[in-house]
């Protein structure tokens, strides 16, 4: 975990261009509202944070390299589920944006049928990522779910 919070280098699962440009969006939101978090999070939560927002920020440099010339342009503020006043409302923005981040994972990404050549390292890209975000998750109490596209029972 230290190595990651002082910035070590970081396996990162490579996404195909077009779908690493499609969940920067989510995924840079995710590092803003846990930026605007981490002033008001318990001492005891920052450290989880910060590891967090260095594994979001390593994701983000490698799909914007993946994304190449397609990559959208990062906004200068993203919407936050409401004020970050207190601890308790900034471990509730944290716990939603990797809540958003798991939810957005999969959504819409759409391959035409027969492009096996980008669909397996996509879906490996993807599945590691959402390991990874689903680990994070464990960190800040949210409850496993059920993968995003099975059911629970």
């Amino acid at each position: 975990m230290l190595a990651v919070v002082l910035g070590a280098p970081q396996t990162v699962a490579r996404l195909p261009g077009a779908a690493a440009a499609r969940l920067l969006p989510p995924l840079r939101a995710a590092a803003y509202a846990v930026e605007v978090a981490i002033p008001r999070l318990p001492a005891s939560d920052r450290v989880a944070a910060v590891t967090l927002l260095a594994w979001l920020r390593a994701r983000e440099r490698v799909w914007v390299t993946a994304a190449g010339p397609s990559a959208p342009v990062a906004l200068l503020g993203y919407t936050l589920p409401g004020p970050v006043t207190s601890p308790e409302t900034a471990v509730t923005t944290v716990r939603a944006a990797l809540g958003a981040m798991i939810a957005d994972c999969f959504r819409s990404l759409d391959l035409p049928l027969g492009a096996t050549g980008e669909l397996t390292p996509m879906v490996t890209a993807l599945v590691a990522t959402q390991i990874d975000l689903l680990r994070h998750s464990l960190d800040w109490g949210m409850p496993l779910r059920a993968f995003p596209g099975l059911s629970a029972a």
